[in-house]
């Protein structure tokens, strides 16, 4: 059974395209150039451009393979450094072991920290980021553990930690009892973190 085409449209199937009203009026900056047909189905078409693109089957799938080996290597890649970082507050300093293949260790001592900020990414898990004054580590020595696009001024971040308001309290006791009329520590809602115990060496495992 043949299907049915579209008067004055070889090729397309009455399925595909529904015709404009004659007469409509046309659109753009003249108004004109408005397609009078448009599809109703997609499917028809996918086909078609995959019957077009049969010569190249193998490229195509040979990029597709690609972008998903790709894929899975990143998300590898973000499962290992998650699982392989610790951040240890002490009462001087926060200590970020980081590294799958390199370990890498940054010491944020309190006496150069001017601020932190929470920033909550669910009910129990969120980001510490904390700025420094003077000079800071490298962007890239800090990646991903760095706040994005502060490439003039990095800011060392503790990504993807649980409990993350409970780990601000214990950092912002840990810091205003160092330097307590020079540091501020903020959370997302824009209140103080001061009413926590200091724990000595508490470790924060990341997710």
């Amino acid at each position: 059974m043949s299907t049915p085409t579209t008067p004055g449209k070889q090729g397309f199937a009455a399925t595909e395209r529904i015709e404009a009203p004659a007469g409509g009026p046309g659109r753009g900056p003249m108004g004109g150039g408005m397609v009078g047909q448009k599809a109703m189905s997609f499917g028809p078409s996918a086909r078609r451009l995959v019957g077009r693109m049969r010569p190249e089957r193998a490229l195509a799938s040979l990029v597709v393979a690609l972008v998903v080996v790709s894929v899975l290597l990143i998300l590898g890649l973000s499962y290992a450094m998650s699982r392989a970082a610790v951040f240890t507050i002490t009462s001087e300093r926060v200590v970020m072991r980081f590294g799958a293949a390199i370990r890498k260790y940054v010491n944020v001592p309190y006496s150069k920290m001017t601020g932190a900020q929470l920033k909550r990414k669910g009910l129990r898990v969120g980001d510490i980021s904390m700025q420094l004054e003077g000079k800071e580590p490298a962007y890239l020595h800090l990646w991903p553990f760095v706040r994005p696009f502060k490439y003039s001024k990095p800011q060392p971040m503790m990504r993807g930690i649980k409990e993350p308001e409970e780990v601000a309290q214990i950092l912002a006791r840990a810091v205003f009892e160092h330097a307590p009329d020079k540091v501020r520590m903020e959370l997302a809602s824009g209140a103080k973190a001061t009413s926590a115990d200091l724990s000595p060496n508490t470790s924060v495992p990341a997710i």
